[in-house]
């Protein structure tokens, strides 16, 4: 390929060992191909994203140094700079979060988590968030649980609440809603039995169906300047699927119109109170209620 990832071999027509190893080879630089590009346009994007937070630091401390100022204009100046500031940590510690999360780098411990208790305590760090926006947050979840980290568990679904919050209308509302359902054939044969399905539904403007995977996509705003309103740096939504697909879950757009949006997360669990063997974490064999912590 001498560098071109973009290469292919030409595949023999007869299929036998080298028509096999070529179409192999031929998934390989694919999979080579897709990484390398992944990898150069998260550069950029993350590389445009520092850089507003950085220039508005500097522009503030250039203002701040143009004349002698008074003690409250510079405290208020320092204000500004500290609110950029967090901006910015936020932004690297999810950088970081995310880059952990895709190379397998995450730390996890799998344990048994009781949804309605866990969700609750996510919907009441954001009532306030929710009460400024006058937006109306109602949870109704039967007793269900779910396995996986409960630290990433509790950053997807916040980063999915906080969207459906962010993006509402004023005066909307955002229902969590939950329900047990089995394993089909398409989730392969080391899959769980059951599987739990929690349904996020807000009230804001929709998403476009061809917006609807890209929502998904690190850095992706569908409108730049109302993002920006509204805050985000748009990797709550990434940093959510990664977590989902390391827990053996999933995440998509279930529904979406000018009514409003329904975000379905899914996760190997089972009704909370169910008997089920020592260990048995659906696809995560091995995994205990508690034990050393683990990375994957």
């Amino acid at each position: 390929a001498e560098g071109d990832f973009a290469a292919r071999l030409e595949p023999p027509l007869v299929d036998d060992e080298i028509g096999r190893m070529t179409r192999l080879l031929n998934t390989m630089l694919d999979r080579l191909h897709g990484a390398i590009e992944a990898n150069r346009h998260f550069a950029a994007d993350a590389a445009h994203e520092l850089r507003g937070p950085l220039t508005a630091l500097r522009g503030e401390i250039d203002v701040a140094l143009q004349r002698e100022r008074s003690a409250e204009e510079y405290a208020e100046t320092l204000a500004l700079l500290r609110a950029q500031v967090e901006t910015l940590t936020a932004l690297i510690e999810d950088l970081l979060l995310l880059a952990r999360v895709q190379e397998g780098r995450a730390a996890t411990r799998v344990t048994e988590v009781s949804l309605p208790g866990f969700l609750a305590g996510i919907v009441g760090r954001l009532a306030d968030f929710a009460t400024a926006r006058a937006v109306t947050l109602r949870c109704d979840l039967p007793p269900l649980v779910v396995y996986g980290d409960e630290r990433l568990l509790a950053r997807a679904f916040a980063n999915v609440l906080d969207n459906a919050i962010r993006h509402n209308r004023h005066g909307g509302s955002v229902q969590v809603q939950g329900r047990i359902e089995a394993a089909t054939p398409a989730d392969g044969p080391d899959a769980p039995d059951a599987y739990v399905v929690v349904e996020v539904v807000d009230t804001g403007s929709g998403i476009p169906a061809a917006e609807r995977e890209r929502v998904f996509e690190r850095f992706y705003r569908s409108d730049p300047s109302r993002s920006r309103q509204t805050g985000g740096h748009g990797l709550g939504l990434a940093i959510c699927r990664e977590v989902m697909a390391l827990s053996a879950g999933s995440v998509r757009i279930a529904a979406s119109s000018a009514a409003g949006t329904t975000v379905a997360l899914r996760l190997p669990g089972a009704p909370d109170g169910a008997p089920r063997e020592a260990g048995e974490h659906g696809s995560n064999p091995g995994a205990a209620d508690s034990g050393p912590e683990i990375r994957t």
